[in-house]
């Protein structure tokens, strides 16, 4: 398993990602037939929010935060993504002003995946800011275990890592 470190560089990762999404343009939805309950992204709508990780090395920490509501047809979400910086390990003393960005998943199809040494089945979804990329055709991987949401997000830098980030439906 990956350390704590390595789990902050992930969501630094992510938080970038979230920032470039932001740049990227919207088409108008002109459909106005109403969205039908999709079978997988009911269970993800709502707040959502990960454990502060911190890299003693650097002294930064980083906690992510994901609002999703259902979007289109109901099987994608509507994705509003926050990282915020700190510069303690707890999680107290913010650094700079969050980065935040809204994009949407679309569902693709689910697939098993390997969560932590155990196959789960997940939904795959592609992010509007992104194309398929080899050897993968998604871009996000889903599950929901209770009120744990695991998210994966393909990294193409290291397109071997299986690691899931575990968030915490905030009440």
């Amino acid at each position: 398993m990956k350390s704590r470190a390595s789990f902050a560089k992930a969501l630094f990762v992510c938080a970038a990602a979230c920032a470039l999404a932001a740049c990227g343009g919207g088409g108008d939805d002109n459909n106005n037939s109403e969205p039908q309950p999709g079978p997988s992204a009911n269970k993800y709508v709502g707040h959502w929010q990960s454990d502060c990780y911190g890299d003693a090395s650097s002294g930064i920490a980083v906690r992510f935060e994901v609002v999703f509501s259902q979007h289109g047809n109901g099987k994608d979400l509507l994705a509003h993504e926050r990282a915020d910086i700190f510069t303690d390990l707890n999680c107290t003393q913010p650094m700079d002003e969050p980065v935040e960005s809204d994009g949407v998943l679309t569902w693709l199809h689910e697939e098993f995946a390997d969560m932590h040494g155990r196959q789960v089945l997940t939904d795959a979804f592609l992010s509007d800011d992104s194309l398929p990329k080899s050897p993968h055709d998604w871009s996000d991987l889903l599950y929901q275990e209770g009120d744990t949401l695991w998210w994966h997000t393909y990294d193409e830098d290291d397109p071997d890592d299986n690691e899931f980030m575990p968030l915490h439906r905030k009440k």
